[in-house]
């Protein structure tokens, strides 16, 4: 039952010409509950402006120009329709998160001890790459179905972080494939940083999937966020000192030099885990909080390379 109340009435009634496309006027009367008379009364106004057609379509641009108030009431139902329709790829999304995770956690296990694992991170991302498509192709048709900003600005944001989720698992990929090719680099000396930056990455990824899927409550969520960001800084830390540990074992054994370099590799894609992450919670907050992102130079620009510039 839609409420009651002029305005509220007219937008039901402009949210069901858009939902179930009626042919007559006679088909919103039943739907809304109201008189057929009463639809032509508050139809008229829009149809005299063009807001609305007499075939019984709606001029979203022209409504926003000349019924701003109504334009913005109109929203409350279709953001309703939006989130009703998203219901359908969250299983979706939810599959890809725990894939991705599995990928991270089964890399760091075929770089630091069995190699054999790695084939395992390429095999879970032919799955990470089906779902990603799936999820745009489901996302895509939001702005068709419900066709205001909201379900727009929605279905972009949700893209980006399905790009992100699709592209932590090629990180993995890239680990698992270090792992592949140069076996265990547990034995490096500079392993111990490199550990300790994957396992804050992998850290990272949690916690921003559980922001994005609605595990975190509304009010914690600017606090796990922190969370996220002041982990971020304790990667590019420990990674800075894995790269200057590694320049000095370089100088002292030369003949570890392919794989000190396949794991500088890995520090790369460690970064790339965590800036996604940040990505991950960033874009969630743009959705739930309509806070839009925070991109300073030195996010962009961030190097891993060590103080005096060597690599």
């Amino acid at each position: 039952m839609y409420p009651r109340g002029r305005e509220a009435t007219l937008a039901a009634v402009l949210h069901t010409i858009l939902r179930d496309r009626p042919s007559t006027q006679k088909e919103i009367a039943e739907k809304v509950g109201v008189s057929r008379r009463y639809v032509t009364e508050l139809l008229r106004p829009l149809i005299e402006e063009g807001a609305v057609r007499r075939t019984y379509t709606v001029d979203m641009s022209k409504l926003r120009r000349h019924f701003p108030e109504l334009f913005e009431e109109l929203g409350n139902f279709l953001y309703e329709d939006v989130e009703m329709h998203l219901e359908g790829v969250r299983p979706y999304f939810k599959r890809m998160t725990d894939l991705t995770l599995e990928q991270i956690e089964t890399a760091l296990i075929a770089v630091e001890e069995n190699p054999e694992q790695a084939p395992k991170v390429i095999e879970m991302d032919e799955e990470v790459n089906r779902l990603d498509e799936e999820i745009r192709l489901y996302v895509r048709t939001l702005p068709v179905l419900h066709p205001c900003e909201e379900a727009g600005k929605v279905a972009t944001l949700l893209l980006e972080i399905s790009h992100c989720i699709e592209r932590i698992g090629d990180y993995a990929c890239n680990i698992a494939e270090v792992a592949e090719t140069l076996g265990t680099l547990s034995d490096l000396q500079c392993w111990r940083e490199v550990r300790e930056a994957a396992l804050e990455a992998r850290s990272m990824v949690k916690t921003a999937y559980s922001i994005f899927l609605g595990r975190v409550k509304e009010e914690d969520l600017r606090h796990e966020a922190e969370k996220v960001y002041c982990a971020e800084d304790r990667v590019h830390k420990n990674i800075i000192r894995a790269c200057e540990k590694a320049v000095e074992e370089t100088k002292e054994f030369p003949e570890k030099a392919d794989r000190l370099f396949g794991l500088s590799r890995i520090t790369k894609d460690i970064e790339r885990i965590a800036d996604k992450a940040v990505d991950v919670v960033d874009f969630t907050r743009e959705l739930v909080e309509g806070r839009p992102r925070d991109l300073t130079p030195e996010q962009e620009m961030r190097s891993t390379l060590p103080a005096d510039g060597t690599h």
